[in-house]
């Protein structure tokens, strides 16, 4: 077989380095997945499948899966029973989000009187 010319682009990018685009430099950049969606009866399903005693790897090669999404659902089983994100969070994501939400309230607020004092200001 014969050895493959080197590449003009890591050949340039030796001078040029950061002038290059990275797309350019990257000769095997991996292609993404698409992101998958599981049925509502399809978690409970490997979740029994990992509790009955089948290996973790054997169920992610069989049903395509990735490790971290089985431990995943299998964290989230045992926690709350529950697979929503909603019914995951922590104490303090929980305060986080009524603490932003009550921030944008206050600040809507502030938007309003000051709007109010610049118009009887013009009285």
């Amino acid at each position: 077989m014969p050895e493959e010319a080197p590449c003009q682009v890591s050949a340039l990018s030796h001078y040029f380095g950061s002038l290059l685009h990275p797309i350019q430099l990257r000769r095997d950049y991996k292609t993404t997945k698409a992101r998958r969606t599981f049925t509502p009866e399809f978690k409970p399903q490997m979740i029994k499948l990992y509790e009955s005693g089948k290996p973790g790897k054997d169920i992610i090669s069989e049903y395509d899966l990735t490790p971290s999404a089985l431990d995943k659902w299998v964290k989230q089983s045992q926690t709350s029973g529950s697979f929503k994100e909603k019914d995951n969070r922590t104490p303090e994501e929980i305060e986080l989000i009524e603490l932003r939400k009550e921030n944008q309230r206050l600040l809507m607020e502030y938007d309003i009187l000051k709007q109010a004092a610049l118009i009887i200001g013009r009285k």
